[in-house]
């Protein structure tokens, strides 16, 4: 589908008529029926992946990511497990081998930091994708004294 990504009707800015807003709340409420995300990971992740996907799993509840959702997030567990191995290595055996070759996983750590980033935003965990899903609340100040500055009365 071509355009815009969809926001959330409490995040769009700009004029919209009583029929934008009323198919728009009809499309936010018919999203929200699905089940929800399991707190539970997959099996075939490893420890560090299960780890990582129990950290996140009960913080997405609250963006009301879904079952849908749950390959993303098991994905990027998997990414996350795989930087951290490969990290790992690159400590342990340096960024070079012994003959002066690229260690493989310099390029793991490359390619899974991507992936990272990628299910991240995707699932809401970066500041910037969590603003397109959650509008922030301004508090208004009652009694600001600089309001009437300069006789506006």
């Amino acid at each position: 589908m071509a355009g815009r990504k969809n926001k959330l009707d409490g995040t769009t800015t700009g004029h919209r008529t009583k029929e934008e807003l009323a198919e728009k709340a009809e499309v936010e409420a018919a999203a929200g029926q699905f089940p929800a995300l399991s707190v539970e990971p997959p099996e075939w992740l490893n420890e560090l992946a299960k780890a990582e996907y129990m950290r996140v799993a009960p913080t997405l509840e609250k963006l009301h990511v879904t079952t849908l959702d749950q390959t993303a997030l098991a994905l990027y567990a998997n990414a996350y497990s795989n930087y951290v191995t490969a990290a790992r290595d690159v400590d342990l055996n340096g960024q070079k081998d012994s003959e002066g070759k690229k260690n493989v996983s310099v390029s793991i750590m490359s390619d899974s930091s991507k992936d990272i980033s990628k299910y991240a935003n995707s699932l809401g965990l970066t500041l910037d994708s969590r603003m397109k899903i959650i509008k922030p609340t301004v508090k208004e100040v009652e009694d600001d004294p600089y309001m009437n500055f300069g006789g506006a009365d």
